[in-house]
Parts: C-alpha cells; structure tokens; sequence
C-alpha cells in the first residue's frame, strides 16, 4: 500500500534527521548557588550541562499511568527504562543495527500505526533535546509545528511530551512523543500515524506511550 510504504519513508528520514545529538564549543559555566554546571548558548541562554533537576511534582501536572491491559514489560538494554505493552495489540522488534539509536520499533497488529523507543547513552538537557527535535522537524517536514507541548507525571516520572504535526512526501502525519533525560541517557519514545487515521489509532497510541517506565 502507498501510505504503508510513506510511513516506512517517513521513518527513515525522522531516525536519519531527528536523534543525533551533537554539541560543538560548548561554554561550560557554574552556578554558584547550587554548584551546578550549565552550558552557554550564542543567544545568552543556557541550559543544564547534566539535564535540569527533577522538580516537584505540582498539583497541576498531569498524571498518567500504564493501561491496566498490558501484559508485557520490554525492558530496554542501554538505558534504565521499560515500557509495559499488551502484545495481543503491539509487535515489537528490536533494531539489529547496535549503531542505531533507535533500540525497538513497534506496530499495531495489521494496522497503519506505529511506534519507536530511541535511547542513547549520551546526556543533554531536556531544553537541548526538544529543540533539536523541532529543528530537524522544520528540515524534514513540510509546515512542521508543535501542536502541545506538556510536563507529565507518567507513572511517577517527570517527562516532557511534544505533539508534532507535518507533512513529508505528501502525507500529512502526527506523532506524539516522551522525552526524558537524565545522568544515564535520553529516552525518547514515540507513536505515529497519517493524519487522515489519527482519531481511529490515537487511544491506542497514547496506551503505548503511557506504557513508559524510568527504572531507578
């Protein structure tokens, strides 16, 4: 089918264009009230060398838990991360390329939805990561832009979502993404689809992103 063989094309290009996290001359300043190290930007910004501390949990962020139907938990073997799945609903298989950052990829059984775990060793702060994801999105994607972007307690975790939309070889798709960060790597973990079948596969989207777990 064309649109099966787009989001095949798709992918390709959002792993090619999307996680290669590269930081040259980076100025490395500290700050003095709680000696931690931040990286300074051209702009005057900066960010947190070693990610931003984790925060309270506010009475306003969001809370989401693993659906109560999953039965599997695929652990990941580069990063302290699992994602507990229901496997009478998601393939998985994991990426045979050990140089790939992308570590699984997943689809919903004989249907046009699908979904990827990239975890990398490599830290940057949170700010850096979801920059970079937008940027490489306007590159690759045609009227690319942030729908929702939102901090999340994801089954106790803090983790930052980006809802993205854009079009690429003519098919307008939607994704929508996790992104963590901390001293053992990032994680990003997203599920995607046309935009044309959004509403059909978007609960069972959000299941398998909401299946995410940071392990201590």
């Amino acid at each position: 089918m064309k649109t099966n063989q787009n989001m095949k094309n798709f992918l390709l290009i959002y792993v090619l264009f999307f996680y290669q996290i590269v930081i040259y001359g980076q100025k490395i300043a500290i700050i003095k009230e709680t000696n931690e190290e931040v990286v300074l930007n051209n702009d005057g910004t900066w960010n947190y060398l070693l990610g931003e501390p984790e925060k309270e949990l506010s009475k306003d962020t969001l809370s989401y838990l693993k659906p109560k139907l999953v039965n599997y938990l695929l652990k990941s073997e580069r990063i302290k991360c699992g994602v507990w799945i229901n496997d009478k609903e998601w393939t998985f298989s994991k990426n045979k390329d050990d140089m790939s950052p992308v570590e699984y990829n997943f689809r919903l059984k004989g249907q046009d939805a699908y979904g990827m775990i990239i975890s990398e060793r490599i830290e940057t702060s949170i700010d850096a990561l979801l920059d970079l994801a937008y940027q490489n999105a306007q590159r690759v994607a045609t009227g690319a832009k942030i729908v929702k972007k939102e901090v999340r307690n994801v089954n106790g975790t803090i983790i930052h979502y980006l809802e993205m939309h854009g079009t690429i070889q003519g098919v307008k798709f939607v994704y929508f993404g996790y992104y963590f960060t901390s001293e053992n790597g990032t994680i990003q973990f997203l599920a995607f689809t046309s935009n044309t079948l959004l509403e059909r596969y978007k609960k069972n989207m959000e299941n398998l992103i909401n299946g995410l777990v940071i392990t201590k």
